[in-house]
């Protein structure tokens, strides 16, 4: 289930990309003219600076997705129910793959849909089955289902596969109640985060018929805060061929909020979600990112005409530079927090580079080449207090902690989780803590949170894959995450909403 989700998302994305591209290709090529020398064409009639949005649930008219139901309400501490995804023993020559998912036997002794020892005169008095599953939950329930009336002894023991930490919570006869098949639930009060259930069976003849192991729990050390508010913004139909996802967020210490929308321009909210501005951009443009320097003022990058572009605090246009980005760049952007220097993410199937640029002329400094392997594989750029430079890598699942001088892989952090994630986007706040926004998740989470050191801290948000569930703190396909960088508000973007929390615990 999990891969089939990973999958169709990144088909999703493949597609909105081919579609862009020749949208880009179509939209560079009937251009009047090239601007060698950046020169912003105003818009005629911007969008009034007075107009006031108020926090809302309803689904935007641009957006064609006003059928699905929208709920009140996400109910955190719903228990999830997870079946065993990998499985082993340690009997030699067996296979024990029937265990894996949901229950199949119908009948007594099935020997098709479940698992049994073949060999129980030549097994030890004691074997085991080691049961692994997606990831961790905090355990309430275990339930065993079995197609055999064996009644003998079992020892269940539980296990973090990342920590060692493990426990024994059941020592006894199976029993299912008289009923074949049956299943035997086993009640679990535990705060110890678990991924794998270990069963030992005393060695029998008949032999135990094993058919799945059910794991229910809760996702550990998930925020559940509601949301702060939540705003329709400007969307555009996904199905349009000349349609694209909004880019990026940024957050300066005010806790206004920078909205890089794609086709829909730049606007700044204040901390309550009022629009405060629309920034005047050219008439045909795709801002992809945006992010606020060492004086206050915004830049963003701009697709279509491949530029960087900086307003000063009054929203006028005071600056311009960039050149030779690939043909889907210039896209995610950081300011380092010390030199000034402006950083922006160049990617295309044939390489990956940062390059670097000088805030006082636009001079280009230095590219800092990044690992690639044929296909665009980053996402995001952030720094630190220090001035590290972090970024996604979307293939190895890592969070790349890099030298901005030189572009060296300093560290790599959050591999456990994100490995079998699909992370979109980053940010971080002052001490450190990182915020890593996910397009997919094995439990469904949205944003995970890091220290500094790359343990894993809180989870926040949930995922919808097909708008079922669409609600407030559930996010479909979102692309874009900022933090105030006193660490107060989270922000996260999807296609059609802005969503911001409060954050009162201490991260």
């Amino acid at each position: 289930m999990k891969f089939a989700k990973f999958y169709s998302i990144l088909i999703l994305f493949i597609i909105l990309g081919s579609i862009y591209a020749c949208t880009f290709s179509s939209k560079t090529n009937n251009k009047e003219e090239e601007f060698p020398i950046p020169t912003m064409t105003i818009k005629p009639e911007p969008t009034s600076t007075q107009t006031i949005f108020q926090p809302s649930t309803i689904i935007p008219q641009t957006t064609p997705i006003s059928q699905l139901e929208i709920q009140e309400t996400y109910n955190a501490a719903d228990t999830l129910s997870l079946w065993v995804s990998e499985v082993s023993t340690d009997l030699i020559g067996q296979n024990a793959l029937s265990i894996l998912g949901p229950p199949g036997a119908l009948e007594c002794n099935d020997r098709y849909e479940s698992w049994y020892n073949d060999q129980p005169e030549s097994s030890p008095s004691e074997y085991l089955v080691n049961l692994k599953y997606d990831y961790s939950v905090i355990p309430t329930e275990i339930l065993i289902y079995f197609s055999s009336e064996s009644v003998i002894n079992l020892r269940v023991e539980m296990l973090n596969s990342h920590s060692g930490l493990g426990v024994e919570i059941y020592k006894g006869e199976i029993n299912t109640g008289g009923n074949c098949p049956g299943q035997m639930s086993i009640p679990v009060e535990s705060d110890l985060n678990i991924d794998t259930i270990i069963l030992a069976f005393q060695n029998s003849d008949p032999p135990v018929h094993l058919d799945a192991v059910n794991l229910r729990g809760h996702i550990p050390n998930f925020l559940d805060i509601p949301v702060f508010w939540r705003i329709p913004i400007p969307a555009d139909y996904l199905g349009d061929p000349e349609s694209d996802l909004p880019g990026g967020l940024a957050t300066d210490h005010f806790g206004n909020i920078y909205l890089a929308n794609g086709n829909n321009g730049l606007s700044r909210y204040d901390v309550e979600g009022n629009l405060v501005q629309d920034y005047l951009v050219p008439s045909i443009s795709n801002i992809r990112d945006v992010t606020i320097d060492m004086n206050g003022q915004v830049i963003l990058t701009d697709l279509i005409y491949k530029w960087y572009v900086t307003f000063d605090q009054e929203g006028i246009q005071v600056d311009a530079g960039g050149e030779d980005f690939g043909w889907n760049s210039p896209r995610d952007i950081a300011v380092h927090p010390k030199t000034g220097n402006i950083y922006i993410l160049d990617e295309t199937d044939e390489y990956s580079r940062i390059r670097v640029y000088s805030p006082v002329n636009n001079q280009l400094v230095q590219d800092l080449p990044l690992e690639t392997v044929g296909t665009q594989m980053h996402k995001g750029l952030a720094f630190d207090q220090e001035g590290f430079l972090y970024t996604l890598d979307q293939i190895l699942g890592t969070i790349l902690k890099l030298d901005a001088d030189n572009g060296d892989v300093v560290n790599e952090l959050g591999y456990l989780e994100l490995i079998k994630a699909l992370p979109a986007d980053l940010a971080i706040d002052n001490k450190g803590n990182i915020y890593v926004l996910l397009n997919a998740s094995p439990e469904n989470t949205a944003v995970y949170i890091y220290d500094s050191f790359g343990s894993l801290k809180y989870r926040l948000g949930k995922l919808t894959y097909d708008g079922e569930g669409w609600m407030e703190g559930v996010f479909l396909f979102p692309v874009g995450i900022s933090i105030s960088p006193d660490g107060r508000f989270l922000s996260v973007v999807e296609n059609g909403f802005l969503t911001t929390y409060l954050l009162d615990v201490d991260i």
